[in-house]
């Protein structure tokens, strides 16, 4: 427990750190995520909203903009903030070949994402709409898995940037992550959500200024410091020694 909240207070020292030494170039890409990814999907989304019946056109517009637009500009500004922290300096013509670097991996993260949690969400509303109370009570633990893969999530990008792995190992290293740093991952999900919150409670502002590069900053200073505790474990072979160098050992 102690060493868990030393990295959580590592994690929040250093990320915001980061953020402040490099807020300039943070806010320009940040203000590039909003205005080519968020802003057009979260217009869709409130179109459909204001819409009396089903549109399926309009349904597969949100989607599609999230999926070929949104992911690969949230891999980008992934990439951009794992650069400053390794002493580079991105300009703004680095954010659209970061764009194109990860444009097929930033569209299948999204998918993969944007499935389990459509799964998972629509998995509560079944169980909470029956009549049993107790296939109702199923509820709370969907919750927690959906909980399990917000934390999950949070490595998702930064294991993509920092690591280049596959789709099958980022999935299994970003889970093992969360189930092996509940704590740290717990107080991302945490910070995550209350910056969304204040951002929508003040019109959007600080979504435009600050939001995906103060999270994406977070993440990859979150991942590089649990990594640590990887790599500084004896391993007793030659094959458990190359798993802990690039994350937590896979099952």
């Amino acid at each position: 427990m102690a060493d868990a909240l030393a990295r959580s207070w590592r994690v929040l020292r250093d990320g915001f750190r980061q953020v402040n030494d490099r807020l300039g170039i943070l806010i320009v890409f940040s203000a590039f995520w909003y205005v080519i990814g968020f802003l057009p999907a979260f217009f869709f989304f409130n179109v459909v909203l204001t819409l009396e019946k089903p549109n399926i056109p309009a349904y597969l517009m949100i989607i599609g903009w999230t999926l070929l637009v949104l992911g690969p500009a949230t891999a980008s500004v992934y990439e951009l903030t794992w650069r400053m922290l390794q002493r580079d300096d991105p300009t703004f013509v680095d954010f659209f070949r970061a764009f194109r670097q990860h444009y097929r991996r930033g569209v299948a993260i999204t998918a993969v994402a944007l499935a389990i949690l459509v799964v998972l969400v629509i998995d509560i509303i079944f169980f909470y709409n029956l009549r049993l109370t107790w296939l109702r009570l199923l509820v709370i633990p969907w919750s927690y898995f959906i909980l399990f893969w917000a934390m999950a999530a949070n490595y998702l990008f930064p294991l993509l940037v920092q690591q280049g792995v596959g789709l099958r190992k980022l999935l299994q290293r970003s889970a093992l992550l969360a189930l092996d740093n509940a704590l740290v991952s717990l107080m991302l999900v945490v910070l995550v959500v209350l910056f969304w919150l204040v951002g929508m409670f003040l019109q959007h502002l600080p979504l435009l200024l600050f939001f995906m590069g103060t999270v994406a900053m977070l993440h990859n200073v979150a991942l590089e410091i649990l990594l640590e505790k990887y790599r500084d474990r004896p391993a007793p072979e030659a094959e458990g020694a190359e798993a802990v160098g690039n994350g937590p050992p896979a099952p």
